[in-house]
């Protein structure tokens, strides 16, 4: 019986090849982008889960009034476990820069965790004792990428590494490589190229640095929330009663989804997952109603089939479970095609989403399932309810030809404007996100980002903080350069900035922004009143300028220079008013700040450079750099880039939108082409006698071609006010924002009619001027 089943199934794919053609596409582009989206989500949402002890690690967190943060001293770690002994505690931090091996510079992650990392978290070795390999303070564990990559087919272990561990003053130490490590999964929190025993780490240990990840492995069947109580109590006590903060534990497999704590290498969004979850889900949902309505659509022709099935004895059941075998037949050819699919548009999708994902990683049993699931729950999707109407024609109705499908055609045409309406609604949501980037990208800054370097002289800073200054001097005198500056902000996200200031006995919270020499100048910067920090002046440091937000907060009337604000316990004045500035995406509002002027050269250098001759500009900053600091990386970029950088997360989902509109339309307009090439098939008496009557051809196609016109109308209707909501919601992450207007709602409705009008003209028009003779002696 089954058999049987295959083959009818096959001999009716076979004999409606272009239904079939249309079907397997449809379904296949779904079902690759579900597949795409199945390795994204299991890939967020797997995150650590390959630890052994990953439900019993936590990571310890300081909790104060207004605000959480993961970084912690250096000794919270050993008191916690020297309290505690039943809780074992890992310590992970930086503290390196760069490593020599003999004449090579190596520059990998350099990491220092307590040598009870490899005991709690789960980093096989390849080589070494995972109890003794971190012991000695100059040992160190390479990866096995680490490995391959600066030794390629050499046994690293026993040679020795000089690293350049982070100061002030920076130091040079050798270690020695006593272990390999297995390949770490791409879904770790904690990742590293070389990783060396905390105690070997160059900084002084303190209880008021934080700048390291503390992590906690708990007993079994020990209660979070009753450790942290006995943490918090402990800490108070250690550090007395002026300590306001308590102590919190996030579990491990929380740490990368978990909101307001970001993660080592950056938290994810949960909310990603949903939407691109949502968008996959009806995109193939698109896919399983063009099924729907083409297997419908085609019952005319098929209606003598089930009445002679019937008159032989055939049951519905039966007549159900063979209509449910060709859409399950259909499914796993389209399932075939959609692996393919999504193996060709892998590269595309992990340059959206910036991650490196393969479908090799998920050839696994869960990866299989899902597979073996899609292929089933797309074929019950999609064939359930065209096996249910075509396995219920009445035999005697379809002999009599008094058979009708207008409950049928009514539900078909609902899925229609389903389609029409879910295309409307990304394409109308595409140009809105276009509009919006456009408007991020020519809002004026309040500074002048074109032709500016930002190098990162970090490591140069503390080496020694001087030695920014005289690569500053360096760089000033070429002629190519029209200003330099150092600051402690990168004018972008990357930088938090809070501070506090006390004015009439309130403090208020403010942004602070060190800068050096020039800094206004050199980025454009306005002043509004009073002036600019003269370097030759002592003043300078016990003055400040602050924006315009700032005076606006404080309710000051002009003049403001000469004003006094209490900052880090002494006073300071105010030389000067600038025009509000951003220094954080357009996101954010402009907060109140302040800029202070300091001799202590800075982190960040901004370069501004003339546009011609770029690469020679470039060539002259990185030779100067190599003469203060040759043994340095020399990192630069441009500040313009990393403005725009920081939408890159819109930019991103505003592509993943396009192409999920792209694909819609592409589905719709399939089915709009079957459908049309059904109704042709189905009148083509009627067209016939139409045109033998005189009928035009445009007559012609305007009858084909107008439900379509409708149903795009009213799929239109339906999407815009679904748009404009979720546009509305959307642009609420913005403090600068456009208005949706209704230009872009009519723009993408006139977009589909024009779209879906072609693709049914393609069918129509050649009906229209068929030879009506033909079309009659055939009926």
């Amino acid at each position: 019986m089954f058999r049987n089943y295959l083959i009818v199934a096959y001999r009716n794919l076979m004999r409606h090849k272009v239904y079939s053609v249309i079907n397997v596409v449809g379904l296949s582009i779904g079902i690759a982008f579900c597949i795409l989206t199945f390795l994204y989500v299991r890939h967020e949402w797997t995150y650590d889960a390959f630890h052994e002890n990953a439900k019993r690690i936590y990571r310890v967190y300081l909790q104060d009034r207004t605000s959480a943060s993961g970084m912690t001293p250096d000794p919270l770690g050993p008191a916690l476990e020297a309290a505690f002994p039943d809780v074992r505690t890992v310590r992970f931090g930086w503290g390196a820069s760069s490593a020599k091996f003999q004449d090579r510079t190596i520059r990998g992650s350099f990491n220092f965790a307590d040598p009870a990392i490899l005991e709690v978290f789960t980093f096989p070795l390849l080589k070494g004792d995972p109890v003794t390999v971190l012991e000695d303070p100059s040992s160190l564990v390479i990866s096995d990428e680490a490995a391959r990559k600066y030794f390629g087919h050499e046994d690293p272990i026993g040679k020795v590494l000089s690293v350049k561990l982070w100061g002030p003053p920076a130091v040079d130490r050798d270690f020695v490589i006593t272990g390999i490590a297995k390949s770490i999964p791409k879904n770790s929190s904690i990742r590293f190229d070389f990783l060396a025993p905390f105690a070997a780490r160059g900084q002084a240990r303190s209880w008021s640095v934080r700048a390291i990840h503390t992590f906690v492995l708990l007993p079994e069947n020990q209660r979070p929330a009753e450790v942290k109580g006995r943490f918090s109590k402990f800490l108070k006590s250690r550090r007395g009663e002026l300590w306001d903060e308590s102590i919190g534990l996030q579990p491990l497999l929380d740490m990368h989804l978990g909101r307001g704590i970001p993660g080592l290498w950056g938290a994810g969004n949960p909310v990603f997952s949903y939407i691109l979850l949502g968008i996959a889900l009806l995109v193939l949902a698109n896919a399983c109603v063009n099924f729907i309505t083409l297997a419908v659509g085609r019952s005319f022709s098929r209606d003598r089939e089930i009445a002679m099935r019937k008159t032989a004895g055939a049951s519905r059941p039966q007549l159900m479970m063979q209509f449910l075998g060709e859409s399950m037949l259909l499914s796993v050819i389209a399932m075939i095609a959609g692996v393919g699919l999504a193996e060709l548009l892998l590269p595309v999708f992990n340059d959206l989403l910036r991650k490196d994902l393969a479908l090799g990683d998920q050839a696994d049993g869960v990866g299989l399932a899902f597979l073996l699931g899609l292929a089933a729950a797309v074929g019950v999707a999609a064939g359930g309810y065209p096996a249910l109407v075509l396995s219920g024609f009445h035999p005697i109705a379809v002999w009599n030809r008094r058979l009708r499908l207008g409950a049928s055609s009514l539900f078909g045409r609902a899925l229609v404007v389903f389609q029409f309406a879910l295309s409307v609604f990304l394409v109308v949501s595409t140009f809105l996100m276009i509009r919006q980037l456009e408007h991020l990208r020519t809002k004026p800054l309040g500074f002048e980002s074109d032709h500016v370097l930002r190098i990162r002289a970090w490591d140069l800073w503390m080496r020694d903080t001087g030695l920014v200054g005289v690569y500053r001097n360096e760089l000033i005198r070429h002629h190519t350069i029209l200003g330099v500056t150092t600051t402690s902000h990168a004018l972008s996200n990357r930088t938090r900035y809070s501070h506090t200031v006390e004015h009439k006995g309130n403090e208020i919270d403010v942004g602070l922004v060190d800068v050096g020499y020039d800094f206004l100048r050199t980025m454009g910067v306005s002043l509004v009143e009073g002036s600019d920090f003269d370097p030759q002046s002592t003043g300078s440091q016990s003055s400040i300028l602050v924006n315009e937000a700032l005076v606006r907060h404080l309710g000051w009337d002009h003049p403001v220079v000469g004003r006094m604000l209490r900052m880090e316990e002494r006073d300071v004045t105010v030389a000067g008013v600038v025009k509000d500035f951003h220094v954080r995406s357009l996101h954010h509002t402009v907060r109140p700040a302040v800029l202070r002027f300091t001799l202590n050269e800075h982190g960040n250098v901004l370069v501004r450079i003339r546009p011609e001759n770029i690469s020679g500009t470039l060539a002259f900053v990185k030779e100067k750099w190599l003469e203060v600091a040759p043994d340095l990386p020399f990192q630069y970029s441009f500040l313009d880039d990393e403005v725009d950088g920081q939408y890159r997360r819109e930019e991103r989902w505003n592509r993943i939108v396009m192409y999920s509109a792209l694909l819609a339309v592409l589905i719709a307009c399939l089915g709009a082409y079957g459908l049309t090439a059904l109704s042709v098939a189905r009148r083509t008496r009627e067209i016939g006698i139409r045109k033998v009557l005189g009928a035009r051809g445009s007559g012609i196609v305007s009858l084909l071609s107008r439900v379509f016109v409708k149903l795009v109308v009213i799929a239109s209707l339906i999407a815009w006010p679904v748009a404009y909501y979720a546009s509305q919601r959307w642009l609420q992450d913005f403090a600068y924002r456009i208005e949706p207007g209704i230009g872009a709602f009519v723009l993408g409705g006139i977009l589909m009619l024009a779209v879906v009008s072609l693709t049914v003209s393609v069918q129509a028009i050649r009906a229209a001027w068929a030879n009506p003779v033909d079309a009659l002696r055939t009926e």
